[in-house]
């Protein structure tokens, strides 16, 4: 499980973790939440060291040309399968994993994973989800990371626990290793340089 607070980067460093694996095994992306296009755009800024911004207006100099065709190159000798599942239930990622002989899979997130039983509460869903997904991995001998919501009650310059993963206690008991990502909060930083560029520093919490 990766957690974080909304906007503190954790499918951006998942996409990371997806291209780096996918040079040597089957990876599959799925995005329940961002369309096919936008994270070719994070991959292809990732990879080339471009700022997206600049891909999205199109303001790309020649050196940024370059390094992005680089990277398209490289891009598209990896093993790596971005799938749109918004509306997926977990029969719906196992059946795309079976079908792809994928080795790794990646679910962004797992709070928007459906199930088939439309009346059950937020916390009856995701508890299913989380064992299914366990399961999944289980029995097919794959690695899943899927990635997790924390509760609101924390802002994203806090020290995040498990207990805080939000909508159900089952996602850690499921998880094999729980990672917690977030923004140091400014009185632990120790020079002038680090306080400067708060907003850009992450940290990452072996949790479990």
């Amino acid at each position: 499980i990766m957690g974080a607070r909304p906007s503190v980067g954790k499918t951006a460093f998942s996409l990371q973790i997806a291209q780096h694996i996918a040079q040597k095994k089957r990876v599959g992306f799925f995005s329940l939440e961002t369309d096919r296009k936008k994270i070719a755009q994070r991959i292809m800024s990732c990879e080339a060291i471009v700022p997206l911004d600049a891909i999205k207006r199109r303001t790309l100099t020649k050196d940024q040309l370059n390094s992005l065709a680089l990277a398209s190159q490289k891009i598209s000798r990896s093993k790596l399968q971005v799938i749109e599942a918004a509306g997926y239930t977990p029969a719906d990622i196992r059946r795309d994993v079976v079908a792809q002989r994928l080795e790794v899979v990646i679910v962004d997130y797992l709070q928007l994973v459906c199930t088939s039983n439309y009346r059950q509460s937020e916390y009856e869903r995701v508890s299913e989800v989380s064992r299914a997904l366990q399961m999944m991995a289980k029995s097919l001998g794959i690695i899943v990371i899927a990635l997790s919501q924390l509760s609101r009650n924390i802002d994203q310059y806090t020290e995040p626990d498990c207990s805080d993963l939000r909508s159900s206690g089952q996602i850690e008991q499921d998880a094999d290793a729980v990672l917690l990502m977030y923004i140091p909060p400014y009185e632990e930083l120790k020079t002038p340089e680090e306080k400067d560029e708060q907003d850009s520093l992450r940290r990452l919490k072996i949790a479990k």
